[in-house]
């Protein structure tokens, strides 16, 4: 299997609709089996949210769209303070799913938390498996209990660890 090395370009405004159309995209199957989700108003709010996040509306916050071989494939939200680097969103077109992109997104933000010695903090859906396989692979634990419906995990690295 070819190695993958997606591009994390920072988003611009122009970037807001397919933002919003991976965010859509990969949480739709789980999101649609309830009866009183909207699709509309949830894609309304997915652009609103982008948009707010790409003007920096977001203190701390950078979105990115995931680059791979020249085709936007999907969406990385990472929040970064002087302590921790929050992985806040991570969503891979499902076509270009299983494909590695989302470890490689992974490990390039690892990368960079190692060399400034700080964790990786994310929370995770409990009725999202798949990216809590893909999380946990990758070395991040729970951290504490479900709060609304969240895992929190962490991934300590090397000189980061308590």
């Amino acid at each position: 299997m070819a190695v993958i090395t997606p591009q994390l370009r920072r988003a611009t405004e122009s970037d807001i609709e397919f933002l919003a159309n991976v965010v859509l995209v990969s949480s739709e199957h789980r999101y649609s089996r309830y009866p009183e989700w909207d699709r509309d108003a949830f894609h309304a709010g997915l652009i609103e949210d982008a948009a707010d996040q790409v003007a920096g509306g977001v203190e701390n916050s950078t979105t990115y769209v995931i680059i791979v071989d020249g085709i936007a494939v999907g969406r990385a939200r990472l929040v970064t303070t002087t302590g921790r680097i929050e992985i806040a969103g991570l969503q891979v077109l499902p076509v270009h799913q299983n494909a590695g992109i989302g470890t490689a997104v992974i490990s390039q933000v690892i990368d960079t938390a190692t060399g400034a010695g700080i964790p990786i903090v994310l929370d995770v859906e409990p009725d999202n498996p798949d990216a809590r396989r893909l999380y946990e692979r990758v070395g991040f634990r729970p951290s504490g209990p479900v709060i609304n419906d969240r895992q929190p995990m962490v991934l300590h690295t090397p000189l980061s660890t308590p």
